[in-house]
């Protein structure tokens, strides 16, 4: 390589200035936001909190019931086991002796669907 083509020679000024340009182009198209002041409420956020505050109601309103029904069922399932157990037991009995009539498939009678 000869003596001047291995040196970088970069124009500091020139970026300074093209940067700057760039800046103050990119100000002019896009300007800056205004934010609405602090003390100020929209119509909208008026609205959104009385959403929340609705929804949160209905939440703590469910979340209640199932609070309450949930203690119930543990508190019978705590006091009276074997008494489940008992119920259990005879309703599996019942079921055992009950008979159901099976319903047949009569294909060859066309006004007649099933039999007994």
């Amino acid at each position: 390589m000869s003596g001047d083509k291995d040196k970088l020679s970069i124009d500091t000024e020139g970026l300074d200035a093209a940067a700057s340009g760039a800046t103050k182009r990119a100000a002019a198209v896009h300007p800056a936001l205004v934010t609405p002041s602090k003390g100020v409420t929209s119509p909208i956020d008026t609205s959104a909190v009385a959403v929340a505050s609705a929804i949160q109601a209905l939440v703590t309103t469910v979340e209640t019931a199932d609070t309450t029904a949930a203690s119930v069922q543990s508190g019978c399932l705590n006091e009276f086991p074997k008494v489940l157990v008992q119920a259990d037991q005879q309703g599996a009995e019942k079921l055992n002796t009950v008979q159901f009539p099976t319903p047949l498939m009569a294909p060859s009678s066309p006004d007649k669907v099933w039999k007994t």
